[in-house]
């Protein structure tokens, strides 16, 4: 393979590996924010620019004309998405506290009452 062939390829699963993270992001958003939602607080809204920051970065990556570029703008887009993702470590209590509600309901639904 040529250089230019291995460059495309590097594009290539540079922006198919960003656009699966950013998906994944999406989904804990999505779960973060019925958690939020069932304990009476606003949808944290700044994780969810900050994913929509990381899309905004997708074209670079694919129309990187060198490995510099291509390099930060893969490092600008994942690190904007794992900053996402280290916001939600603010809700573990209220993650946990769901996850004993359900669990006490588990219970109460086995116990037949």
């Amino acid at each position: 393979m040529t250089e230019a062939q291995l460059f495309l390829l590097a594009k290539v699963q540079g922006f198919t590996w960003t656009l699966f993270d950013g998906a994944c992001v999406c989904f804990v958003l999505l779960i973060m924010d019925e958690v939020r939602f069932h304990s009476n607080r606003e949808r944290a809204s700044e994780r969810w620019v900050l994913l929509f920051m990381s899309f905004v970065v997708f074209p670079a990556v694919v129309n990187a004309p060198n490995r510099r570029v291509f390099f930060n703008a893969e490092v600008i887009a994942v690190s904007l998405q794992f900053a996402a993702l280290m916001l939600c470590l603010s809700d573990y209590k209220i993650v946990m506290k769901t996850i004993e509600k359900i669990k006490s309901e588990r219970r109460e639904i086995s116990s037949g009452g």
